[in-house]
């Protein structure tokens, strides 16, 4: 479901983005159908330039605003087993282009999770990432700074309850044919 969308075309030439608003994804795995993700906004860029003339993909920017994760375990299925099983692939499929994202930004993050069979809630809040990556045949690297406000598990009958308060992390990770750096 889509509140709106917006999008530019010829205006901003090479650059094309999309805008939507008012994300959420139901999931049906479980009855009643419960909201698995949302999102205040989704904004892409990317350069269409680039694209036709290097068969490369650069995404100026990718911005996801107060994106919201509801998983939950449930003694028949998960929430997010949304895809259904798919056949083995056995056709040849052409290598993916590199891939730039030069700023990647996810804003007011969080993710709750409740697992019904063994009686426990935990929570993620306040998660802001920025970074930047890059993915070639080769290559795949990410440069990362997250900072997150809490973290909480509550566990019943037990009435066990942990929390992990304001933490940040920084990283630069790449992985490269024939060596992985952190």
């Amino acid at each position: 479901e889509i509140g709106d969308m917006d999008y530019t075309l010829f205006s901003t030439w090479p650059h094309v983005s999309l805008t939507l608003n008012k994300v959420v994804v139901y999931s049906n795995v479980i009855t009643p159908k419960d909201t698995l993700l949302c999102a205040d906004s989704l904004h892409a860029c990317i350069n269409v330039g680039d694209f036709l003339s290097n068969d490369e993909l650069r995404v100026c920017n990718l911005y996801l605003g107060s994106p919201r994760v509801f998983a939950r375990t449930t003694a028949q299925a998960n929430n997010w087993d949304v895809m259904l099983p798919s056949e083995p692939d056995t056709t040849a499929s052409s290598p993916l282009p590199p891939v730039y994202v030069d700023t990647l930004c996810l804003a007011d993050g969080a993710i709750f999770y409740q697992n019904d069979t063994a009686h426990y809630q935990a929570s993620v809040q306040q998660i802001q990432l920025n970074g930047q990556a890059v993915y070639t045949p080769l290559q795949l690297r990410a440069l990362l700074q997250m900072n997150i406000d809490s973290i909480a598990y509550n566990e019943q009958p037990a009435n066990a309850h942990y929390a992990i308060h304001q933490f940040s992390l920084m990283a630069d990770a790449s992985m490269h044919a024939d060596s992985v750096a952190l």
